[in-house]
């Protein structure tokens, strides 16, 4: 299923990256894309615009020669991968990690609570609005939604909070099985047609229709055949308490204050999410910050990680939201 170049396939490398960052933005995009690397256990960036399209191409091939690389899901309206200066998105997407050879740096993972591959793809066939494009990564599955038109992030709360709910109907679909957050608007994903080095495999496209066809000629059919979607569409789908923003208080602290919240959440021991009382006062934090339905998502998102925690209970759980009065500590 996974496609394989044929001898046929007489595109540069560099070309091949061209093309698919034009299937993700049609037109230019604004602002700067982030092309990242490893480099002694640190990830860095460099910075690209629309205008050096090509140039971008070429410096993802040569850094992928030797080490892994990414490139940003969104654009940026300065040189900075931090979700406050997200300036464009192409679509929504979500990072399935899947038994089948999964691995850790430091050796295999009980594979227990991931999903086969199978049991993936039947999660995505249960949601409403289907896959535009199925991205084999090497140790899973990257899945995107497309939009018909690259969303300008202008009502930020809105597009984060679609991106965190839409992952959590993936995950429900999931029933059980395990799915990292990967919704955030600095995520980075890697690139079909580059090696994985982690795995050794290359990422390729997911799609049985395309099997024989080589990579230039499956990105030239995906490019005239791609299922794209309405924002509306999805917004269409959101529960009415979160399109409403139900109980959305203005804040006294900053963006950069939100960010910094929400980095020392994510460094917090999972195991502290089982506790009551950590429970609540985490809520009451993050309640402080920012009380909106976006941050009541990161807090669910965080929660997640609780054997206790219920998909069922999110309504009594949005009521416990509710009931803080932004008056934490």
């Amino acid at each position: 299923m996974i496609i394989e170049e044929t001898a046929e396939d007489t595109l540069e490398s560099w070309q091949k990256i061209h093309l698919w960052l034009r299937l993700l933005w049609p037109d230019d995009w604004t602002g700067f894309l982030a092309v990242c690397h490893e480099e002694v256990a640190k990830l860095k960036q460099q910075w690209k615009s629309c205008s050096e399209t090509a140039a971008l191409s070429r410096e993802v091939v040569e850094l992928s020669q030797l080490k892994n690389v990414w490139v940003s899901c969104c654009s940026f309206i300065r040189k900075d991968r931090d979700s406050s200066a997200a300036m464009e998105l192409p679509g929504l997407w979500v990072d399935i990690d899947t038994k089948e050879n999964h691995r850790t740096n430091k050796g295999e993972l009980p594979t227990e609570d991931l999903p086969s591959t199978e049991e993936a793809l039947a999660a995505l066939e249960r949601l409403p609005i289907p896959p535009s494009l199925i991205v084999s990564s090497g140790g899973g599955l990257y899945v995107w939604w497309l939009y018909d038109t690259p969303q300008k992030i202008e009502d930020r709360r809105q597009l984060q909070t679609l991106l965190k709910w839409w992952e959590g109907q993936v995950r429900k679909e999931l029933k059980g099985k395990h799915l990292d957050s990967t919704s955030d608007f600095a995520r980075i994903l890697r690139v079909p047609g580059l090696l994985n080095h982690k795995y050794g495999k290359t990422v390729e496209f997911f799609r049985p229709e395309l099997k024989g066809h080589s990579y230039a000629e499956s990105l030239q059919q995906l490019r005239e055949g791609v299922l794209r979607h309405k924002l509306e569409d999805f917004l269409r789908l959101l529960p009415e308490q979160l399109t409403e923003g139900r109980e959305d208080r203005p804040s006294q602290y900053s963006e950069k204050d939100r960010e910094e919240a929400l980095s020392a959440l994510n460094r917090m021991k999972p195991g502290r999410s089982d506790n009551y009382a950590t429970w609540v006062k985490v809520g009451l934090c993050l309640s402080e910050i920012e009380h909106s339905s976006a941050m009541f998502e990161e807090w669910m998102d965080w929660s997640r990680q609780s054997e206790k925690f219920d998909e069922d209970q999110l309504e009594p759980y949005r009521s416990k939201w509710d009931g803080f009065n932004g008056t934490g500590t």
